[in-house]
């Protein structure tokens, strides 16, 4: 793991580390593969929000795969 992709203070208290976010400007190179790890950087907490989801987001299956998957749901 790269020292820049831990998690900020946002994701910490969830894990440790957290995805990288690929500026536009990144899309290309990184897809083309003439962009390395150089490109991979941790989002700024300014740039994620965090609310909860329902429990089916870690289900496999049919069934599954819908957009109110992201909903906000009251905890």
């Amino acid at each position: 793991m790269h020292d820049h992709c831990h998690g900020g203070a946002l994701t910490r208290p969830i894990h440790d580390r957290m995805p990288v976010i690929l500026d536009k400007a990144d899309f290309q190179p990184w897809l083309t593969g003439t962009g390395g790890t150089e490109l991979l950087r941790s989002a700024s907490d300014d740039k994620l929000r965090m609310w909860p989801v329902s429990r089916r987001v870690n289900k496999t299956g049919t069934g599954d795969d819908d957009p109110a998957l992201v909903d906000e749901i009251h905890v």
